[in-house]
C-alpha cells in the first residue's frame, strides 16, 4: 500500500512539473507575441512617417518653379568675303568696258527670273515665253545704267548651233522663226547673251 502511494505521489509531482513547464512556455509565448506586437506597431509607425515624408517631398517639388538649364555650345563663325567690283554708270549708253563688268550687271539683273509685261491697247497682257520680251527688257535694263546692249535674232540654224547656251527646244522653231538674244561689244570682241539664263559666249572679233 505504501508503494502505491509513493508511486502515485511521484506521478502527481511529474504532472505538476509538466503543468508548470507548460505554464512557463505559455507565458513565454505570450511575452514573444506582445513583443512582436510592439515591434510591428513601431515599424508601422515608422513606415507611415516615411510615407508622409515622401508625399511631402513630392508635393514640395510640384510647387517649385521649373529650372532652366543652360548649356554653352561652341559656335563657329564663318566670315564671307565679298569682292566688290566697280560698275561704271555712263551718262550715255556705252559698250561695257570689260567682260567682268557685263557679268556683274547680269548677276544684279533679274530678267532671267522676272519679266515685266505691258498690257496692249485693250488692256490684255499676253506672254507665251517669248524670247523677244526678255531680250528687250534686258536691253532696257542695261540702258538704264548707261550700258549699251543690242538685240539680235538668231536663225533656226544659228539657234541649233548655239543650243547649249539657249533654254528650250530650238529644234521646234519653224523654218522662218528666229530666237531673240542680246549682244554686247567689248573692245573688238562680240559676245552673245541669252536673256533667259544669263549665259554668255564669245562669237567673233570685229577686226
Amino acid at each position: 500500500m505504501l508503494i502505491i502511494l509513493v508511486f502515485a505521489s511521484v506521478k502527481i509531482q511529474r504532472l505538476e512539473n509538466i503543468n508548470s513547464d507548460w505554464g512557463a512556455s505559455y507565458q513565454l509565448l505570450q511575452q514573444d507575441y506582445g513583443d512582436s506586437q510592439v515591434l510591428w506597431s513601431e515599424e508601422r509607425e515608422q513606415w507611415q512617417k516615411a510615407t508622409e515624408g515622401r508625399d511631402a517631398i513630392i508635393e514640395w517639388y510640384k510647387l517649385q518653379p521649373p529650372k532652366v538649364v543652360t548649356q554653352e555650345v561652341p559656335v563657329e563663325v564663318i566670315k564671307e568675303v565679298i569682292t566688290e567690283v566697280e560698275k561704271t554708270v555712263y551718262k550715255e549708253a556705252q559698250n561695257p568696258q570689260s567682260l567682268e563688268e557685263l557679268k556683274v550687271f547680269l548677276v544684279d539683273d533679274d530678267t532671267d527670273s522676272h519679266i515685266i509685261l505691258k498690257a496692249d491697247e485693250n488692256g490684255i497682257v499676253q506672254f507665251n515665253g517669248q524670247c523677244e520680251d526678255m531680250a528687250f527688257q534686258l536691253q532696257q535694263r542695261a540702258d538704264d545704267i548707261g550700258m549699251k546692249l543690242d538685240t539680235e535674232i538668231l536663225s533656226k540654224s544659228d539657234a541649233i548651233k548655239w543650243r547649249q547656251y539657249i533654254d528650250g527646244d530650238v529644234y521646234s522653231l519653224g523654218v522662218n522663226d528666229g530666237h531673240y538674244i542680246c549682244k554686247a561689244v567689248i573692245g573688238n570682241e562680240v559676245w552673245y547673251i541669252s536673256p533667259e539664263n544669263d549665259k554668255i559666249w564669245w562669237v567673233y572679233y570685229l577686226d
